[in-house]
């Protein structure tokens, strides 16, 4: 019957109390992964067509994205 006596007691007791830290609840959730991962999609189609360019006009042909693809292509092991 006197246990919210107790209950004030103690909250005034650790209000005033400065050993006692305030402890602040922690409402995150922990991610396993990163919210956004980007990944390129190399198609075989795009890759084909790039080397038929390379066959028929040569490497300088290329534009600037053609050879960043194949770069990343290359790293991935198309």
């Amino acid at each position: 019957m006197g246990g919210w006596m107790i209950r004030l007691v103690n909250w005034i007791n650790n209000l005033f109390n400065p050993e006692k830290k305030y402890q602040q609840q922690d409402y995150s959730y922990k991610v396993i992964r990163k919210p956004y991962e980007k990944t390129h999609q190399f198609s075989q189609q795009k890759l084909d067509e790039i080397l038929d360019k390379i066959n028929d006009h040569g490497y300088h042909y290329l534009t600037e994205e053609e050879k960043e693809f194949l770069k990343k292509a290359s790293k991935e092991n198309i």
